[in-house]
C-alpha cells in the first residue's frame, strides 16, 4: 500500500509542469488573437485597396463624362458590400455637373446619404453647380437654404452658382437678393456674376436697374471684354423697352473709350443699337448706324466692323414695319452686293412688307429667290 501511495505521489504533476500547461494555453490564445488581428488588418487593407481602385475607376469615367458606367461601378461596389467614400461620390457628382445632368447628381447624393456620408461643402458645391447648369433655379435656392440650416456656410462659389441659376431662370429679384446677402457676408462678387444678373435684368426689360449694376461692374473690373459685355447688355435692356436716349448715351461712352477702355464698340454693340432703333421704327437712325459701320476703318488695336447678317436683318425689319418696300428691296440688293447671304428672316421681312402693300408679284419673286 505504501509503495502504491509513493508511486502516485511521484507520478503526479509538479508545480513546474502545471505552469508549463498554463503557459502553453496562454500562448495559444495570444497566437489566436494575433492571427485574428493579422486577418482583420489584411481585410482592411483589401477594402482600402478596393476603394482606391474603385475611386480611380470613377475618376477615369468622370473625365469621360460616362455617367452610365459610373452608376454601374457604384452598383457593383454595393453588391460586393463596398461602401464608397465622399471623394468617390464627389468625383461622380462633378461629372454629372459638367454634363448638366442634375437628376444624376441628385441620385448620387441620395446614394451617398444611404452610405451614411454627410454632405460637406465640396458635395454641396458640386450639386449646386449641377443644378445651375441644369437650369434648376428653384432647387438651387432650396439647396442654399439647406446648407445654412445644416450649419454649412456657403462659400463664394456656391453663392455665385445660385445667383447664376436664378439669372438663367430670369429670376432677377431672387438673384439680387442672394447678391445682397453675399455682400453682407463681406464676399466680393466677380464681374461675371454682375454680368449674369445684368443679362437677367436685360431680358426682363429692367433697364433702370441695369445702370447701377453696370456701374458696379466698372468698379469691380478693368477687363475691357467683361465691361463691354456689361455695357452691351445694358443697351439691350434699353432696346427691349425703347429707351433710345440711354442706349445712345451708353453707345457713345463705349465709342469714346473714356469708361469702358480703348477697345471701342464691337459688332454686338452696333447690332444692339441697330435693334433698338429698328424696334422703335427709327429707320433714319438705323440707316445712319449702318452707314457708320460700312465706313468704319481699322486702326491701331481696332478691327474694322462691317455690317453682318444680323445688322441687315434689323434694318430690314424696320423697313417692313414701316411698309417701305423700296427701302427693304434696296437693303436686300445691298446684301447681295457685299456678299452677305440673306436668310429666311431676311426674305420673310421683304415678303411681309410686299404682302402688306398688296404687291404680290414682288413677293412671289422674292419667294423664288429663297429656293
Amino acid at each position: 500500500a505504501l509503495k502504491m501511495r509513493l508511486t502516485r505521489f511521484f507520478s503526479a504533476p509538479t508545480h513546474n509542469s502545471k505552469a508549463s500547461y498554463f503557459d502553453t494555453s496562454l500562448s495559444s490564445r495570444i497566437g489566436d488573437r494575433s492571427d485574428y488581428q493579422r486577418a482583420n488588418k489584411a481585410k482592411l487593407n483589401r477594402e482600402k485597396g478596393d476603394l482606391i481602385r474603385i475611386t480611380r475607376e470613377i475618376k477615369d469615367k468622370a473625365r469621360l463624362g460616362d455617367m452610365r458606367e459610373i452608376f454601374n461601378i457604384i452598383e457593383r461596389s454595393k453588391s460586393r458590400g463596398i461602401k464608397l467614400d465622399a471623394i468617390a461620390y464627389t468625383s461622380a457628382i462633378n461629372a454629372a455637373s459638367r454634363k448638366g445632368n442634375w437628376r444624376a447628381a441628385q441620385t448620387l447624393v441620395e446614394l451617398l446619404k444611404s452610405d451614411g456620408i454627410s454632405l460637406d461643402a465640396y458635395i454641396y458645391s458640386a450639386l449646386m453647380s449641377a443644378l445651375t447648369r441644369g437650369g434648376q433655379w428653384l432647387m438651387a435656392v432650396s439647396l442654399l437654404k439647406e446648407m445654412k440650416e445644416n450649419d454649412c456656410d456657403p462659400d463664394i462659389i456656391v453663392y455665385t452658382s445660385a445667383i447664376d441659376a436664378c439669372a438663367k431662370g430670369l429670376q432677377w429679384e431672387k438673384a439680387l437678393e442672394i447678391l445682397e446677402e453675399m455682400k453682407q457676408k463681406k464676399m466680393s462678387p466677380d464681374v461675371r456674376v454682375i454680368n449674369s444678373v445684368l443679362s437677367a435684368l436685360a431680358q426682363s426689360g429692367e433697364w433702370e436697374l441695369c445702370l447701377p449694376m453696370l456701374e458696379e461692374a466698372r468698379k469691380l473690373s478693368n477687363d475691357p471684354k467683361q465691361l463691354l459685355f456689361a455695357a452691351n447688355t445694358a443697351i439691350a435692356a434699353c432696346s427691349q423697352v425703347g429707351e433710345l436716349k440711354t442706349a445712345k448715351r451708353l453707345f457713345d461712352e463705349i465709342k469714346n473709350g473714356e469708361i469702358y477702355g480703348k477697345a471701342g464698340p464691337d459688332i454686338v454693340t452696333y447690332n444692339t443699337l441697330l435693334d433698338a432703333y429698328s424696334k422703335a421704327g427709327e429707320i433714319d437712325l438705323a440707316r445712319k448706324v449702318l452707314e457708320e459701320m460700312k465706313n468704319s476703318e481699322a486702326s491701331a488695336g481696332k478691327k474694322q466692323i462691317l455690317p453682318d447678317l444680323v445688322s441687315y436683318n434689323s434694318v430690314l425689319s424696320a423697313f417692313a414695319a414701316s411698309k417701305d418696300i423700296s427701302g427693304a428691296l434696296e437693303v436686300l440688293a445691298e446684301m447681295e452686293r457685299v456678299n452677305v447671304r440673306p436668310d429666311t428672316i431676311s426674305f420673310n421681312a421683304v415678303m411681309h412688307v410686299c404682302a402688306r402693300k398688296g404687291n404680290f408679284e414682288i413677293a412671289r419673286r422674292i419667294f423664288k429667290m429663297m429656293a
